[in-house]
C-alpha cells in the first residue's frame, strides 16, 4: 500500500480519546472487568480468588444432611431397639444350639463361655448394644480380626446361610438374656 493513498490516512489518523472524570485520556476498548495494579513498572491482573456460586455452601449442607439421615434410617430399619438385626428375621434358638453346636462350639466353647481359641459370648462386651446381630453377620460372612481379645483371627465361616446364622444368633442372644447380658453399660 502506498503511503500516500487515501487509506494509508484514514489508519494514520485516530479518534482522540475521551477524556474520564479527573481529565485524563480514557480508552473506551480496555476490559474495565479486570482490574489492574502496578508493581514496578509492569501493569499485572490483580489476584482474585474464585468464589463459589452462592447456592454452593446450601447444596452441601442439604447433601450432608442427607446423608446423615440415610445413615441413622438405616441403622433404625436394620436394627430392632434390643439391638438385634431385623433382616434376618427373628430366628429359631432351638435350631440356633445344633447349629451353634456344630459350627461355633470348638472355638466359643459348648456352654458360650470361651475357649483357649475364642472368646466368649456370655461377655457383657457381646451383648446387644455393644456388638449388634450385624457384627456377629459381618464376622460370618468375611471373618474377624481380634480387637477385643487375645486370640487370633476368626476366618470366615461360608458354610453358614442367613437363615443358619438368625437362629445361631437367636440361640446366642437367648442364652445371654438368661445369664443377664442385655447391655454392656460401659458402652452406649
Amino acid at each position: 500500500m502506498d503511503s500516500n493513498s487515501p487509506d494509508h490516512d484514514k489508519k494514520q489518523q485516530s479518534k482522540p480519546r475521551p477524556k474520564s472524570r479527573s481529565g485524563a485520556p480514557s480508552d473506551k476498548n480496555v476490559n474495565r472487568t479486570k482490574k489492574t495494579r502496578q508493581t514496578g513498572n509492569a501493569l499485572r491482573p490483580k489476584k482474585t480468588s474464585r468464589k463459589s456460586p452462592p447456592w454452593f455452601p446450601i447444596g452441601i449442607g442439604i447433601g450432608v444432611a442427607a446423608l446423615v439421615i440415610a445413615i441413622v434410617l438405616t441403622s433404625v430399619l436394620t436394627t430392632s431397639p434390643d439391638g438385634t438385626s431385623a433382616g434376618a428375621g427373628p430366628g429359631d434358638p432351638a435350631v440356633g444350639a445344633q447349629l451353634y453346636g456344630a459350627n461355633c462350639a470348638q472355638c466359643h466353647g459348648a456352654d458360650l463361655g470361651g475357649t483357649a481359641q475364642g472368646p466368649p459370648f456370655l461377655d457383657k462386651i457381646y451383648a446387644p448394644n455393644h456388638h449388634a446381630d450385624a457384627s456377629f453377620s459381618r464376622a460370618v460372612a468375611n471373618g474377624v480380626q481380634p480387637h477385643h481379645w487375645g486370640f487370633g483371627a476368626m476366618p470366615a465361616q461360608p458354610q453358614i446361610d442367613d437363615v443358619e446364622l438368625a437362629d445361631i444368633i437367636a440361640y446366642v442372644r437367648q442364652e445371654q438374656s438368661a445369664a443377664g447380658i442385655t447391655n454392656d453399660p460401659t458402652h452406649s
